[in-house]
This record gives C-alpha cells, sequence and structure tokens, in this order.
C-alpha cells in the first residue's frame, strides 16, 4: 500500500520527535526510562525507513544527530544495511570532495609561491610531499 504524503511527514514527524527524545538524557535518567525511549525511537525509526520510505539522512539532520547514530535505531536488517551503503557512499563523495580541495589549494599555493613551497605545503594539509607533486602534475596534465 502506497502512503500518502500527509503519511509519510507524519512517520518523519514521530522519528524525529522519537530520535530527538532518545538523545536528550541527563546522566540522572532512570535507566528504564532510557531504554523506554530506545524502543520508541527504535520503532518510530525503524517505521520510518520501512514503511514510509524515508531515508535515515533525513531524519539525522532534522533530529541533529550523526546519520550513524539514526542507523543504530534500525531494527530491520536490510534497512539498516541499505543506509549503511548509503553513508559508505556519502564518505566516499566526501572524502574525493576534500582531496580535490586540498588538491586545488595545493595548486593554488605553487602558483603563487612557486615550487619551493611544496614541502610547507603537504605538512600544512597533513599529505605528502609526493603527493603534492602528483596534483601539480595531473593539472599540468589537464592543462595541456
Amino acid at each position: 500500500m502506497e502512503l500518502t504524503y500527509a503519511q509519510q511527514q507524519a512517520l518523519l514527524n514521530r522519528a524525529v520527535d522519537a530520535v530527538k527524545e532518545r538523545f536528550d538524557v541527563g546522566p540522572g535518567t532512570d535507566p528504564g526510562e532510557v531504554s523506554r525511549r530506545i524502543e520508541i525511537a527504535t520503532d518510530a525509526v525503524t517505521d520510518a525507513v520501512t514503511r514510509g520510505g524515508l531515508l535515515h539522512s533525513q531524519i539525522a539532520v532534522l533530529s541533529g544527530v550523526s546519520g550513524l547514530r539514526v542507523i543504530g535505531l534500525i531494527t530491520d536488517w536490510s534497512a539498516q544495511g541499505e543506509a549503511i551503503g548509503r553513508e559508505r557512499h556519502n564518505a566516499k563523495v566526501y572524502a574525493d570532495q576534500v582531496r580535490e580541495a586540498a588538491a586545488s589549494h595545493a595548486r593554488q599555493r605553487v602558483g603563487a609561491q612557486g615550487y619551493g613551497a611544496k614541502a610547507q605545503i603537504a605538512r600544512e594539509i597533513g599529505v605528502t610531499r609526493a603527493a603534492v607533486d602528483a596534483w601539480i602534475v595531473q593539472a599540468d596534465a589537464v592543462d595541456i
């Protein structure tokens, strides 16, 4: 049975509220209350991603917690596996973007400061000088 937009939104709101409440516990919170909140959050999140077809990342963003915390609340193995696959893909895309930003930074600095700055650049951004050299060679190859 296909859910309406309003039904999906209701599932999303329920999951977001449950996740917020789950992680809004202090050191003096009764362990029974913590268990109750975990149970409510796992039910709401699992329902939202399985029945509602919602993404765990939507719940995470709206709840103000990491996607991995939301994944931990999904009790359906298949849905949890799909969510982990999305997180892995997002992490790879992010790592590629960071690598490209570092490479661009290195190329701009070498262009402005000369090749003598390669060792300093490598230290500042936490890569080897060989990585900086490779980025410069890569940029030179693209410019040709």
